[in-house]
Formats: C-alpha cells, sequence, structure tokens
C-alpha cells in the first residue's frame, strides 16, 4: 500500500451504513492500526517539514524572568495595634458621672 486511504465511493459508504445499521460490520483490528501508524507517520513528517531540515534539540520557550508582583497587601497576616485607653479621657468620663449623680441625673456611657 503506498501510505494513501483510498477514497470511498457512495457505493461502498452506502454499503458500510448499511452493514454498521444492521450491526454486521467487523472490525478488522490490524487495518486500524495500520492506519493509525501510517496517519502518525505522516503527521511526524509534516512537523519536521515546517520545522525545516534542523532538529530541536532544546526548549522552545524564551529564557525569561519572572516578574515582579504587583500585589500591595503583605503576604502574612495583618496585625492591629492594641486599642489604648487615655487616662485623661478615663478621668474626664468618671468626673461627668460624679457630677451628674451628685445633680441627681443618670447618665449614659458608650
Amino acid at each position: 500500500m503506498n501510505g494513501v486511504a483510498p477514497i470511498p465511493t457512495r457505493h461502498r459508504v452506502a454499503e458500510l451504513k448499511r452493514l454498521i445499521e444492521l450491526g454486521a460490520y467487523q472490525v478488522d483490528p490490524h487495518a486500524v492500526a495500520d492506519a493509525m501508524i501510517r496517519r502518525a507517520e505522516r503527521e511526524i513528517e509534516t512537523l519536521r517539514s515546517r520545522a525545516g531540515s534542523k532538529a530541536q534539540n532544546a526548549c522552545s520557550y524564551p529564557e525569561s524572568s519572572p516578574s515582579a508582583s504587583m500585589k500591595l497587601t503583605p503576604g502574612s497576616p495583618s496585625t492591629t495595634a492594641p486599642i489604648q485607653v487615655k487616662v485623661a479621657l478615663a478621668v474626664g468620663q468618671a468626673a461627668a458621672s460624679r457630677s451628674a449623680a451628685a445633680a441627681g441625673t443618670d447618665t449614659q456611657s458608650s
């Protein structure tokens, strides 16, 4: 065989369809394997002819370095400084509570 599959005629296609519908079509595993090998060989030849005569001996990806990250947040969990209560504020609230109690009014603390 010359490596090229014969072009099926309309009559042959109709006959194959009829056999398949009847469940009478017998697959020849050797013919299928031969066709697969011929196709793979044609694909290899096509790739070789596109690449030219030189064989590829190294990776075709160009050398590149990783670009700098554009991420602005830190990679670790962030921390928050503990809230500090100023003494003057605490003293001022306490003084307001005492003066309100002395005046007989209720105060609401937040």
